[in-house]
């Protein structure tokens, strides 16, 4: 299997068993076939590195990483500073 293999899978299949899919997405990508199309990709955040960090995300504060709570707290006490 090459270090990026892509499989199709239904919309149905990913519905009963989305932990699993995510949990196989850390290796493989997934096209997901819905209604006779693909529109949707499940994939590994490195795949797409570049492409993310252009993405204004919005993230809630209980899903947050350790690092964003900080970076985050920084961000905010820095505009704080700004503001004086």
């Amino acid at each position: 299997m090459y270090e990026r293999a892509c499989f199709r899978v239904s919309v149905d299949d990913v519905a009963v068993d989305f932990k699993s899919f995510a949990a196989l997405a850390r290796t493989r990508n997934f096209e997901i076939f819905d209604a006779g199309k693909v529109e949707v990709m499940l994939v590994c955040l490195d795949a797409v590195r570049d492409w993310r960090d252009t993405l204004q995300i919005s993230i809630p504060t209980q899903l947050m990483t350790d690092d964003e709570i900080v970076c985050m707290r920084r961000g905010i006490e820095k505009l704080g500073d700004e503001e004086e």
